[in-house]
């Protein structure tokens, strides 16, 4: 995990939670150095922050 993806997952989770939405996955794959995030009560929001720290929604 570079710092820029920590960063960004950072700033996304505390904006999801800030919309009382649950984080319900935090993945983390190694090989494709890839960070997934689904939140939402109906994992509605699905984000993927790729190791530059730029983020697209799934």
């Amino acid at each position: 995990m570079t710092p820029e993806q920590a960063i960004k997952a950072a700033i996304l989770c505390q904006y999801i939670t800030r919309g009382l939405l649950p984080i319900i996955i935090f993945r983390y794959y190694r090989i494709a150095k890839l960070i997934y995030i689904e939140a939402g009560f109906d994992r509605e929001i699905k984000i993927a922050i790729d190791e530059n720290g730029d983020f697209e929604y799934v």
